[in-house]
């Protein structure tokens, strides 16, 4: 099965609702999907639950801001609008897409069946996860990225935002968190075991985890020009907690870093 919405369609709907809803049916219910969303601008919403469709809401990111610019401009004539989404969403094979392309977008809001893997793209916004199952990826160029109530492993990164995850069960796998403009605060359960490598340029970490620190490595970087011999310590620490596991990595510039035991 292959089901291809162009949600232009849809373009009078949102105009004047400013949303628009459609429920996407599996190739196979009864196998894990996989879901997809890259926007340009728009916040991502994703949430787990108990159905067999994967379910999109749409809402018109940019509609007011651009009636108030254009205010001046109307001399008396009525300005068409031709909505603001422009989403276009596409099953496969189990494998939903959701892509807003170089258009300007709004916000999505998607209800997925729990054990539904995640690879969640923005570059302005939030990504919000919530009761989900899997493997999931979250990114935001500028924005924050909150993964809450789930289970198994997850990936999750912003350039200038905090990342703020909680897992209920954490899969044998290696994670990563980071952030350039931003803190890091992660709660995992308190028998987690894992290899932590830890990296803050510019601020602390703090955990509540009892962590065997390893020695940090040191960088020979050589002599140099001015005849001058130069050892470079990196600014990271390492260690394990309950005996360690996979390597989940902390990396942020600016930002504080949490690591919390799951009470």
């Amino acid at each position: 099965m292959n089901i291809l919405f162009y949600l232009f369609t849809a373009a009078a709907v949102l105009s004047a609702q400013d949303a628009d809803r459609v429920s996407v049916p599996l190739s196979d219910p009864s196998r894990p999907a996989t879901l997809y969303v890259d926007l340009m601008h728009g916040d991502v919403t994703v949430r787990g639950y108990n159905g067999r469709e994967v379910v999109v809401e749409m809402k018109g990111g940019d509609r007011g801001s651009r009636r108030k610019r254009n205010a001046s401009e109307v001399d008396g004539l009525r300005r068409i609008d031709l909505g603001g989404a422009g989403f276009e969403v596409e099953e496969h094979e189990n494998q939903v897409r959701i892509n807003s392309g170089m258009r300007p977008a709004g916000d999505i809001s998607v209800q997925v069946p729990s054990s539904t893997a995640l690879k969640l793209k923005t570059m302005t916004g939030t990504v919000t996860v919530d009761g989900v199952r899997g493997e999931i990826e979250a990114n935001s160029l500028n924005g924050q990225v909150k993964v809450l109530n789930c289970e198994g492993s997850v990936i999750a990164h912003s350039l200038n935002g905090s990342v703020t995850v909680s897992l209920n069960r954490v899969d044998a796998k290696p994670m990563a968190f980071s952030t350039m403009n931003g803190d890091i605060d992660v709660t995992m359960p308190a028998d987690t075991k894992a290899r932590l490598r830890l990296k803050n340029d510019h601020g602390e970490v703090w955990s509540d985890f009892e962590m065997k620190l390893e020695a940090t490595p040191k960088v020979e970087s050589g002599r140099q020009d001015d005849g001058k011999y130069k050892l470079k310590f990196e600014k990271t620490v390492t260690g394990t907690i309950n005996g360690g596991g996979p390597e989940i990595s902390f990396t942020t510039l600016n930002g504080q870093i949490r690591i919390r035991q799951k009470k």
